[in-house]
């Protein structure tokens, strides 16, 4: 599965866009749940969310959006990522979704410890 990382929280959606050299027309953004987004839009990028490269009605290429440190989704880093990065640490709750996974893990050793938790807290 594809996936671009290193997406500051916050990120607007059209700033976003911004970096690739396709055009618009051919570049879809979607929130998780599919619900396409408008590429000029000033909502915030989260993790979970895809983009397409539609050409003749073809989807050839695609990758989910991960904004580092935003656990749930909502594109920001906030109390409730923490939350979740202390439930994996601890085994009280395993993260199920992948890409929750790799936006967790901020030193990108592929596991979800201690170190995490505490980047985590200092991003807050």
């Amino acid at each position: 599965m594809k996936y671009g990382y290193n997406t500051a929280a916050g990120t607007k959606v059209v700033d976003y866009m911004k970096n690739f050299k396709n055009e618009t027309e051919y570049l879809h953004i979607y929130k998780e749940n599919g619900e396409e987004v408008d590429p000029t839009s000033t909502s915030i990028l989260a993790t979970g969310m895809y983009l397409e490269l539609i050409v003749e009605d073809k989807v050839v290429d695609k990758a989910t959006v991960i904004v580092m440190g935003d656990g749930n989704g909502d594109g920001f880093i906030t109390a409730l990522d923490l939350n979740y990065i202390k439930k994996a640490v601890t085994n009280i709750n395993s993260l199920t979704i992948w890409y929750q996974k790799i936006a967790l893990d901020l030193n990108y050793d592929e596991f979800i410890t201690a170190v995490d938790l505490n980047s985590l807290k200092l991003m807050l």
